[in-house]
């Protein structure tokens, strides 16, 4: 229906917005590569998550 699709769209901005605005707003400093590739591991498994969330919406 077309009002459960602008409750997700909805959803689905909010939610993007409230997890890429930190992202933006500060500047992530890693000391070394393996931090780097930590840090990359956990933003994609983040992103993946999200993906399935929102796949089941």
């Amino acid at each position: 229906p077309p009002r459960c699709q602008v409750l997700v769209s909805e959803l689905h901005r909010r939610v993007l917005l409230e997890y890429v605005r930190p992202l933006l707003q500060g500047r992530l400093v890693c000391a070394s590569a393996k931090a780097r590739a930590r840090v990359a591991a956990r933003l994609g498994d983040e992103a993946r998550q999200l993906r399935e969330l929102f796949t089941r919406l």
